[in-house]
């Protein structure tokens, strides 16, 4: 049996272990490349595994009966999707987004909502002139000068109310919700800190030129 160590694109374990047959099919046996079909042990998903019998540069070895081997893992698939993350924000705005989708990743729908709420209360507080108060008046409260349209405060607001239920409900979140949320406050982050970062830096630029 063949044994492996990787982050499940799946359940998003670390250091899960992936366990196959041993059986190789051959992908390309001249070059000594063989696929294994295998299995996280945590949430029982699979992934399809390209092997290389002999040894490779960089690549992380597989353990056959618990004894060293010539086996090396060379690539495989699925590989975990990793969040596009609007640059320009602050670290903690960032962290909370990340969160955000790490819990929708792990279908904790009702969590990610909770979290993308407070990645909007975090993003509100890192702007000039956000006020002060509830989350709703400090939404209503955003300046124009601060680049904030009325678009940005009607996906805010929307982040607020579906936060809220996700929070106070007793109806589930559901994907199709968290997912809506997750571009709400993506869009708002774009619009908030990236553009305005991205003007910034092409500013700094034309001044050093």
């Amino acid at each position: 049996m063949l044994s492996i160590q990787l982050t499940c694109p799946h359940c998003h374990a670390v250091k899960a272990c992936f366990a196959g047959s041993g059986k190789l099919s051959p992908f390309r046996e001249k070059e000594n490349l063989f696929l294994e079909l295998m299995q996280c042990a945590i949430c029982h998903e699979g992934i399809v595994a390209k092997i290389k019998h002999g040894a490779v540069d960089n690549a992380q070895r597989l353990s056959r009966d618990q004894q060293p081997s010539e086996y090396s893992l060379v690539d495989h698939w699925p590989k975990r999707l990793e969040a596009e993350i609007p640059t320009h924000i602050p670290d903690n705005v960032k962290s909370y987004y990340l969160q955000g989708v790490d819990c929708s990743s792990r279908k904790s729908f009702d969590a990610a909502g909770a979290v993308f709420r407070k990645t909007l209360e975090a993003a509100l507080r890192a702007l000039p002139s956000s006020g002060s108060g509830t989350l709703a008046k400090r939404i209503g409260s955003l300046p124009e000068e601060v680049g904030v349209t009325i678009s940005m405060k009607k996906w805010a607001e929307e982040i607020r109310l579906l936060g809220n239920d996700a929070v106070h409900e007793e109806a589930p979140f559901t994907e199709k919700e968290a997912a809506q949320l997750q571009l709400f406050t993506k869009l708002f982050l774009v619009y908030a800190f990236t553009l305005p970062g991205m003007l910034s830096d092409h500013k700094q630029t034309e001044a050093v030129t």
